[in-house]
């Protein structure tokens, strides 16, 4: 049963986001004849993507945002005057219930929420007005199943589906759930334990002003890594071929290796993960993947 619930959310997730993928904006809308628009081939909106798509200018002051860090947990978050803060109670009763809620709408078999953890920018020293409040549940996957790469695909389709259904913020911060293998690991500066309301792993204080990072560095990166997308954006246009497509999932997954190497080698705070949140600041990655979405529909569509 549990198989079988698995199956048809993967194939609902890969539907429902393929309706849902975003979408790279184009100078030219449809043309109005008489009081009817003309209908413009997807290839031809495609084949109007340039390197312009892709603003770096804003890379700079993207990644400045990123590496700031406050003197103290974000206030409306975290309680203060303690050597070791504690989670406001309001906060954590909400977060709490949104992942208990959450929790018991999932098919898991036998399987049992193990803690439910706060970690990311809100959970250290870098957060911003708009950092998100990063939810874990975490689960023995084998628990849920044995077939752990199906059940973590489950997850993430449900997760997705929340994060479309649901628009929770608490001080404008977005929260986003996300179900956590208990063997899987994580390079979070700061991690605390909803189920226990104590720290985990307690963040420290960077050096405010980021001088602790190589700027420079991160921009090269994150611009060298730019212009190739913007490059196989642009070999994307009109009707791509598989080599083209195969090509451009290459870069993505390029990408994503790069940051987790840097993760497992310096942690947050490294070349590759800064460079790699900055593109996804600048908007690059959402290209990209809009890029890949569309050209793979057009190569297997017919005129």
């Amino acid at each position: 049963m549990i198989d079988l619930m698995i199956d048809r959310l993967i194939c609902r997730f890969d539907f429902h986001h393929s309706l849902h993928a975003p979408i790279i904006s184009h100078p030219h809308p449809p043309a109005r004849v008489g009081s009817r628009f003309v209908c413009v081939p997807r290839w031809a909106i495609v084949s109007r993507m340039t390197y312009d798509e892709i603003d770096t200018a804003p890379l700079r002051g993207a990644i400045r945002r990123i590496i700031r860090s406050d003197d103290d947990l974000e206030p409306n978050i975290w309680m203060k005057g303690a050597a070791s803060p504690r989670l406001k109670k309001g906060v954590r009763e909400t977060l709490m219930a949104l992942a208990q809620d959450f929790w018991g709408d999932l098919a898991v078999g036998g399987a049992k929420l193990l803690d439910v953890t706060l970690t990311g920018s809100c959970a250290g020293y870098r957060w911003t007005s708009k950092s998100d409040l990063d939810v874990h549940l975490i689960v023995q996957y084998s628990d849920v199943n044995e077939y752990e790469v199906l059940v973590g695909s489950y997850f993430k389709a449900r997760t997705a589906m929340w994060d479309d259904d649901h628009d929770i913020e608490l001080w404008e911060h977005p929260v986003e759930i996300y179900v956590q293998d208990v063997d899987e690991v994580q390079w979070f500066s700061g991690v605390y334990s909803l189920m226990q309301d104590k720290w985990l792993v307690q963040p420290i204080p960077p050096d405010a002003d980021g001088d602790d990072i190589d700027l420079k560095a991160v921009e090269r990166k994150a611009r060298t890594y730019a212009r190739d997308i913007a490059r196989t954006v642009a070999d994307l246009r009109g009707r791509p071929t598989g080599r083209e497509i195969s090509r451009a999932k290459k870069i993505k997954a390029r990408i994503r290796q790069l940051r987790r190497g840097g993760l497992e080698r310096e942690g947050e705070l490294s070349i590759e993960n800064l460079a790699f949140k900055a593109l996804r600041k600048i908007g690059a990655l959402d290209i990209l993947h809009s890029a890949l979405n569309d050209a793979y529909d057009i190569s297997h569509s017919l005129p």
